[in-house]
C-alpha cells in the first residue's frame, strides 16, 4: 500500500531539477514487474519532479481517467510557500504510460482552468475528488463518467472557487501502444490537445461562496450594500457545450441571477432601520406555510391581499427572483435617527423656553409618520422572462409591546 510521501511530512530538500515540464522518467522495476497493479506496494517520492523552491501540499491516490488504476494526484504551492495559509495551489495527475514493447514511464498531466494561474489558494485549503456532477455530456459520448472536482476554501471558510475537469480519450488503441504521452497529445493531423488530456468545463470563483450538486452551480458575490445583501447566479450544466464552458472556454449565461441575503435572512429583521430589508424578507416568507410574511405588512396592506396589484404573491407562487432593488437614500436618516431615539419632534425637551412668558403657547403639532419607498423588478412563477416592477410603501408603526417602531409594508402598486 502507498505510504503518504516524505513530501507531507517535512520540508522539500533541493534538487537540481528546474523545471516542472521534466518528465518524471522511473524505470519501475519491482513496481511494474509482473502486474501494473502492483505499484500500490511501492512508494514514490514526487519532489523530484518539482523545482526546489516549490513544496508539495499532499498526494493522493484516485482513479481520474475511469482506467481502473489509480493515479497520483498531486497538490503543490508554486510562489511562496512559505506563507502556507495564502500560498496559491496547482493539481497535476502523474499517470503510468504503458508503452509496449518499451518500459512504462510516469507522466504528468496539469490541470489548467483557462486563464486561471492558480486553482486555490492555502495549502491544506483545496481539495479534490472524483464525483460525477455533469450528467448531461455530449451527444456523441459512449457513457457518462466522473468527474474530477477541484475547490478552495476562502477566508470565510466557505467553498469560493471550484473548476471541473473531465478525461478526454481519442487514441486509437493501436497509436498508444507505440506512441510516447508527449507524441500523444501532439497526434499528427490533429489539433493540439486533440488526444488525451483533461479538459477542463467548468470554472466558478466568487467573492462569498460557492455551492454545487449535480448539474447545478451557484456562484454568491457579495454586493457593496448596507442591507448585506448579494448577488446570486445559478448556472446549470449544458450537454451542447460538454459542461459549463462553451468552445471557446467562456462560462455559459447563468440560468438566472437574483438578490437575496448573502447571510439569509437575519432573525431580527424587522427590528432593521433599513426598509429594503423588509421588502426582501416579504418576498422571501409571503409563500411560506403558515405564510409568516404578513408580519411585515400594516393592517392596511392585510385587507388589501385580494386587489389586483398583489396578484403575485398568491399562495400558488413558489418561484420568486429579485433582480433589482432600489431605495431613496432620503430615508436612511430619518429612519435611522427615529430608530436610534436621536433627537427629533417625538423626542423633544418638556421644558418650553420662550421670549415672551405671557405669550399664549402653540399648541402641538403631531409629528408625520416617517415613510419610504422601495421599488423592486423581480419575476414570480415559473416563468422568469416575465417581470413585474413594483413599488413598495412602508411605514414606521409601533409594535405590540409598544416599545419599538419597526417598518412595515402599507401599499404596494404596479409600475407600468
Amino acid at each position: 500500500m502507498i505510504k503518504p510521501s516524505l513530501i507531507q511530512r517535512g520540508p522539500a530538500p533541493k534538487t537540481l531539477l528546474l523545471s516542472f515540464s521534466f518528465v518524471l522518467l522511473l524505470v519501475l522495476g519491482a513496481l511494474l514487474s509482473g502486474c501494473a497493479r502492483q505499484e500500490t506496494r511501492k512508494e514514490l517520492d514526487f519532489r523530484v519532479a518539482l523545482p526546489d523552491s516549490w513544496e508539495v501540499d499532499k498526494v493522493e491516490r484516485m482513479d481520474t481517467d475511469h482506467d481502473g488504476d489509480n493515479e497520483w494526484v498531486i497538490l503543490y504551492a508554486f510562489d511562496a510557500p512559505s506563507d502556507r495559509a495564502y500560498a496559491p495551489i496547482r493539481v497535476a495527475v502523474y499517470d503510468i504510460a504503458h508503452r509496449e514493447p518499451k518500459l512504462p514511464i510516469i507522466y504528468p498531466y496539469r490541470l489548467q482552468a483557462p486563464g486561471w494561474t492558480f486553482l486555490g489558494e492555502g495549502m491544506g485549503k483545496v481539495s479534490v475528488r472524483v464525483e460525477n456532477v455533469v450528467t448531461v455530456d455530449p451527444p456523441d459520448a459512449e457513457e457518462d463518467r466522473a468527474e474530477i472536482v477541484v475547490q478552495s476554501i476562502g477566508p470565510d471558510d466557505k467553498i469560493n472557487r471550484v473548476s471541473i475537469y473531465r478525461w478526454q480519450d481519442n487514441i486509437p488503441t493501436e497509436l498508444r501502444k507505440r506512441t510516447d504521452p508527449h507524441e500523444i497529445l501532439l497526434v499528427p493531423g490533429q489539433p493540439i490537445a486533440s488526444g488525451e488530456w483533461y479538459q477542463c468545463i467548468g470554472m466558478f470563483s466568487a467573492s462569498y461562496e460557492i455551492r454545487m450538486g449535480q448539474d447545478w452551480v451557484i456562484v454568491v458575490d457579495r454586493l457593496n450594500d448596507r442591507s448585506q445583501l448579494a448577488k446570486v447566479a445559478e448556472y446549470r450544466a449544458d450537454g451542447d457545450v460538454n459542461g459549463y464552458l462553451d468552445a471557446s472556454h467562456h462560462l455559459v449565461n447563468p440560468h438566472s441571477v437574483c438578490i437575496d441575503f448573502a447571510l439569509g435572512v437575519p432573525s431580527d429583521v424587522a427590528l432593521s432601520p433599513y426598509p429594503e430589508k423588509i421588502v426582501m424578507a416579504y418576498h422571501l416568507s409571503f409563500n411560506q406555510d403558515p405564510p409568516y410574511g404578513r408580519d411585515y405588512l400594516t393592517e392596511n396592506a392585510q385587507d388589501s391581499l385580494g386587489s389586483e396589484d398583489w396578484k403575485p404573491f398568491s399562495p400558488g407562487t413558489r418561484q420568486v427572483c429579485v433582480k433589482q432593488i432600489s431605495y431613496g437614500p432620503s430615508q436612511e436618516t430619518e429612519s435611522e435617527i427615529q430608530s436610534f431615539g436621536i433627537a427629533n419632534d417625538q423626542t423633544s425637551t418638556d421644558i418650553d423656553v420662550r421670549a415672551n412668558p405671557d405669550a399664549t403657547p402653540s399648541p402641538p403639532q403631531a409629528a408625520e409618520p416617517i415613510r419610504a419607498v422601495v421599488q423592486t423588478t423581480a419575476s414570480y412563477g415559473p416563468n422568469e422572462d416575465e417581470t413585474l416592477q413594483i413599488e413598495w410603501h412602508l411605514v414606521r408603526e409601533a409594535q405590540s409591546n409598544g416599545q419599538q417602531e419597526v417598518w412595515k409594508i402599507d401599499s404596494i402598486h404596479q409600475m407600468r
